[in-house]
């Protein structure tokens, strides 16, 4: 039976019985969003590092990062009346988060908190000893933890993937989810700096199409300030057939050079709008899509920010207001004048005019490099791809359009089961899960659980993609192309004490600090008991860290700390002191 620390007994009576109520009207979604109903969340001026639909890795970002000035530990506060619906802690993602639902159907969001506010500390701290589990996901009921506006609910921190102290924070209707971008509810933050637009891309649409003689994309540089661009030395486009085009920009907020997303971006030729896309909200189901709304290679390789006007043909955003031939362009013969208009959500404008010449027939091409295409891969039905060595099944709604898959099998690394895959180009994005075999050498049965896929970047071994092997062959899930073999784990994970030893004395010592890490696989689960007795340990994957913060009076004499970690592929590393408390 779990154990909770005996000086919270009284205060959890009083939080779980109370007598407040609180509830949601039926009519929850107001017909227009309320721009003046909530006021900060922090008790500081809001000076932004991140704002909403930021381009990030395989997602829109789906708030506003609130700068805290550098530190941890500032006042986070309850937007608006509600209750705290929710209390999410992990060591990744969102870290430490809270929801509070609103009477008015929406639901602000608080993430990447350093501690909260004791009654809701309180509430978390019983469920995770409860479940002897760090990581939590607490649904709460109205009566349990009601807010004011302006109510203390935490202290802002720097947990979860937070590459920094700051406060993440989002508006969202409560019944859909959809998360809504904030700027557009009359927050105080300063912006009157117009959206920068860094270069043009134009992409070769139809196997006949070229850019400039080739059938490759092309980038091209711009010139300009203040909002006014045009391409760099006036330079003219020349195309022929059908072409697409993205435009490379990013937004300014007064006093920092943190580049941010854009709100709306319409494309013109002659006067006439082809092509809009308005960022006002983020459904989560098609959080992923952002790699086909987005220039996904020139992203991951040189982190530019290009925005696609063009609709693939498997995509289920709902930002496009207009998109003509779904951004598809083929025009007669002859020069044609464009216009982008980029703007951000205070309204902030910058053009970018630049002109196209359609050519009448197709000049004389520069060849590009040859690939081993192996098959046509459809993005509306199942593909599967095999080999003596090799099964790749792909279900329809995978690939964003169809895409000509190429392979190769290379030789073994040192130490692996088989030879590398190299399957397709990293650079294309999928989706959605798909799985994969891979024939394997023979091995001993005792290590059959210990077989994974792994991935292979420059000939190295780079990140575990998880497996489980049957019948001489190892299947994972993936969710990119790129290369890949299978390999052993058989090593326990690492446990470091950091500021304990055998045998030392724990008066005046506030916490118990040791470093856990695991070379392959990953850890998959960590506990720690003292005589038996489960205790929380925090944990800080940033720092490869978990931390116990010891409660004045709870243990005395001496003790012994057992500690264990698990790695993915079920190694265990044990560690045991004893403490004199």
């Amino acid at each position: 039976m779990f154990k909770i620390p005996f000086s919270h007994l009284a205060v959890m009576t009083a939080l779980l019985f109370g007598a407040f109520f609180w509830s949601v009207p039926a009519s929850a979604q107001p017909a227009h969003w309320p721009v003046d109903y909530f006021s900060a969340p922090l008790d500081i001026p809001l000076f932004l590092s991140g704002n909403f639909a930021e381009l990030r890795s395989n997602h829109f970002h789906s708030g506003i990062d609130i700068k805290t000035q550098g530190v941890e530990g500032m006042n986070v506060v309850a937007a608006a009346e509600g209750y705290v619906s929710r209390i999410r802690i992990s060591p990744y993602g969102y870290g430490n988060a809270l929801y509070i639902d609103h009477p008015n159907g929406y639901t602000t969001v608080y993430a990447h908190l350093k501690t909260l506010s004791p009654k809701l500390a309180l509430l978390a701290r019983v469920e995770q000893y409860s479940l002897e589990s760090f990581e939590l996901d607490l649904k709460l009921e109205p009566h349990q933890a009601p807010v004011e506006r302006g109510e203390v609910i935490a202290k802002s921190g720097n947990t979860g993937g937070s590459g920094g102290p700051h406060l993440h924070f989002e508006i969202r209707e409560t019944t859909s989810q959809l998360s809504l971008n904030p700027l557009l509810f009359n927050f105080a933050i300063k912006d009157d700096i117009p959206p920068i637009v860094r270069g043009l891309r134009v992409y070769p649409m139809s196997d006949s199409s070229t850019v400039e003689g080739r059938r490759d994309d092309m980038s091209y540089v711009v010139a300009g300030s203040n909002g006014k661009y045009t391409l760099k030395n006036q330079q003219v486009v020349r195309v022929f057939g059908p072409a697409s085009f993205a435009v490379h920009t990013y937004d300014l907020l007064n006093e920092f050079p943190n580049k941010c997303g854009i709100h709306r971006i319409r494309l013109y030729q002659e006067d006439e709008l082809i092509f809009e896309s308005q960022l006002d909200s983020i459904n989560f189901n098609t959080f992923r899509q952002i790699n086909t709304y987005k220039d996904f290679r020139l992203f991951h390789l040189k982190k530019w920010h290009y925005h696609r006007s063009y609709v693939s043909p498997y995509n289920d955003l709902t930002v496009y207001k207009t998109a003509v031939n779904n951004g598809v362009v083929h025009l007669p013969h002859g020069r044609h004048s464009f216009q982008y208009v980029v703007n951000d959500s205070y309204g902030n404008e910058s053009t970018l005019q630049f002109q196209v010449e359609w050519l009448t027939q197709a000049p004389a091409t520069v060849p590009t490099v040859g690939k081993k295409v192996k098959d046509v891969f459809h993005h509306d039905r199942e593909n599967v791809f095999e080999t003596d060595n090799l099964a790749l099944t792909i279900p329809p709604q995978r690939l964003y359009e169809d895409t000509d898959f190429t392979y190769a099998e290379g030789a073994k690394l040192w130490n692996s089961l088989g030879p590398v895959h190299h399957i397709h180009d990293g650079m294309v994005p999928v989706d959605k899960w798909f799985t994969l075999r891979m024939k394997i050498d023979d091995i001993p049965e005792e290590l059959e659980e210990k077989v994974l896929v792994t991935a292979v970047t420059g000939g190295q071994y780079h990140k575990a993609k998880g497996g489980r092997y049957k019948d001489g062959w190892v299947t994972t899930r993936l969710r990119e192309f790129g290369s890949f073999t299978a390999r052993i784990d058989t090593v326990p994970p690492r446990i470091k004490p950091m500021n304990i030893f055998n045998g030392k004395n724990m008066a005046g010592v506030p916490r118990i600090d040791l470093s856990i890490t695991d070379d392959l696989s990953g850890i998959k689960h960590f506990e720690a008991r003292i005589d038996g007795e489960w205790i929380l340990m925090e944990y800080e994957p940033k720092a490869s860290r978990i931390t116990h913060h010891l409660e004045k009076g709870r243990f005395k004499g001496t003790r012994e700390l057992v500690v264990k970690v698990t790695d993915e592929r079920n190694n265990v590393a044990t560690y045991k002191a004893s403490l004199n408390f």
